[in-house]
């Protein structure tokens, strides 16, 4: 048994519904009647093709999960070919070691291809490790991070978004917009929970359609801002 068990590792893949050398070992399909679940850490790529993404139409096209060397690295997901003249989705979704997978599809990323297969209005990649934090004067500070591999298109600014306190994000009209990957707001009301969506924006003005959001509550105290030190200057010798 753990020698066919090896060879089926070797054979199989996480393309194409994990029919094909690595999709054991992610847990992306029920095999001959057994699950096989997936290592710790992995997420699987969902993709459909529609003018909204389905879940009754969506597969798996890639997965990622920790490598059997004692680093315990990330594979990346494989390049996947986009089919000509679509709109394609695509999400992630992480999976547990014993098989229980997210629902969400808050990160799906549309993408409309032209004749060759290739994306129309190429957008940049959505930020990452989006934070809200609380600070003095009912102001709230937003940082996140960007990667630009395998982007699309190179981001020219951010769009912030906010709900004003509301509890429904505006994404239509953009609180501000910023080049830099920190933002601080005006202050809201004290005790105002508000929440923010950031996307990224290429110079050619195509936006990213993430829906990622995080929310802080506004303190009209807040943590005290750190004093600006005093320096004594020496005499110059």
């Amino acid at each position: 048994m753990p020698e066919l068990l090896t060879t089926f590792n070797a054979r199989w893949d996480p393309l194409h519904r994990g029919r094909t050398p690595a999709g054991i070992a992610t847990g992306t399909l029920m095999t001959a009647g057994g699950g096989y679940p997936a290592r710790a850490g992995v997420h699987l790529l969902y993709m459909s093709v529609g003018e909204a993404p389905s879940e009754a139409d969506a597969w798996v096209v890639g997965a990622c999960s920790p490598t059997a060397d004692p680093a315990n690295e990330i594979k990346n997901f494989p390049t996947y070919p986009l089919p000509p003249s679509s709109v394609c989705w695509f999400w992630v979704r992480a999976v547990s070691p014993g098989g229980a997978e997210e629902s969400s599809r808050v990160n799906a990323i549309r993408i409309k291809t032209d004749s060759n297969g290739d994306p129309v209005d190429p957008a940049p990649n959505r930020p990452t490790h989006l934070t809200a934090t609380a600070i003095a004067g009912g102001r709230i500070r937003l940082t996140w991070q960007y990667d630009p591999v395998g982007e699309q298109a190179p981001v020219s600014q951010f769009s912030i978004y906010h709900d004003n306190g509301g509890g429904v994000i505006d994404l239509n009209t953009p609180l501000d917009t910023t080049s830099a990957r920190v933002y601080v707001t005006d202050a809201y009301a004290h005790g105002t929970t508000v929440k923010f969506t950031v996307r990224s924006r290429s110079s050619g003005g195509v936006e990213e359609t993430n829906r990622v959001n995080v929310s802080a509550t506004a303190d009209a105290e807040g943590p005290p801002d750190l004093p600006a030190p005093t320096l004594t200057m020496g005499a110059v010798v």
